[in-house]
């Protein structure tokens, strides 16, 4: 009785945690607005770089073994 009152329970919470169009709308919006063009290339830039320097630091100590 008590596992059937806390699965519903459950049930009715996730409803509530359910993203409508509405919020995913908004979430674009604030990430739009937080990363205009120009950052998000550049993020997307630096995340490349360290990347490639994470590369180079495996294959340099690899080296030095």
């Amino acid at each position: 009785m008590v596992v059937s009152a806390v699965s519903h329970s459950l049930q009715r919470n996730h409803s509530k945690m359910a993203l409508g169009p509405f919020q995913i709308l908004l979430v674009l919006c604030l990430f739009g607005l937080l990363f205009s063009k120009g950052k998000i290339s550049r993020v997307l830039g630096d995340i490349g770089a360290g990347i490639s320097e994470f590369r180079k630091g495996i294959k340099d100590e690899s080296k030095e073994i």
